[in-house]
């Protein structure tokens, strides 16, 4: 079974927090996994594919989690 989801989170500045997410961005086909975020506007699109539900719920913590610290690093 597949397992999709996409998340929009709000940022001051999508660009740069996509852009220390790329590193995250992930196709491998053995394992079955495709992570890809990407900014439009101010909004951070994240789409994650995989064959597990626990892999999927797992890497969006993951992104979440990291979106977060990127956002602190920023400052206010």
């Amino acid at each position: 079974m597949k397992f999709k989801a996409i998340m929009v989170a709000e940022s001051r500045d999508a660009k740069s927090i996509s852009d220390s997410l790329n590193v995250d961005n992930l196709s491998d086909k053995k394992s079955g996994i495709f992570v890809e975020s990407r900014a439009i506007d101010d909004k951070i699109i994240t789409i994650v594919n995989t064959n597990k539900l626990g892999t999927l719920l797992n890497t969006l913590d993951d992104i979440i989690r990291c979106q977060i610290i990127a956002e602190n690093l920023l400052g206010e």
